[in-house]
């Protein structure tokens, strides 16, 4: 489940991660479905961007 924290800064919430392993797996889906362009009105847009920090 995502939530925005505040500003550009979000969490995604995994009730069932089984270990750091699945954790990184479905982070770096998420990273992955962010790096794709995104279509907004039938114009191409690829202008969204992603980062990690502690």
């Amino acid at each position: 489940m995502p939530g925005r924290l505040g500003g550009d800064e979000f969490a995604v919430v995994l009730p069932t991660v089984g270990s750091a392993a699945e954790a990184t797996g479905v982070a770096d889906r998420i990273l992955a479905d962010c790096r794709r362009p995104l279509t907004l009105a039938a114009t191409p847009c690829g202008c969204a961007r992603a980062s990690a920090s502690r």
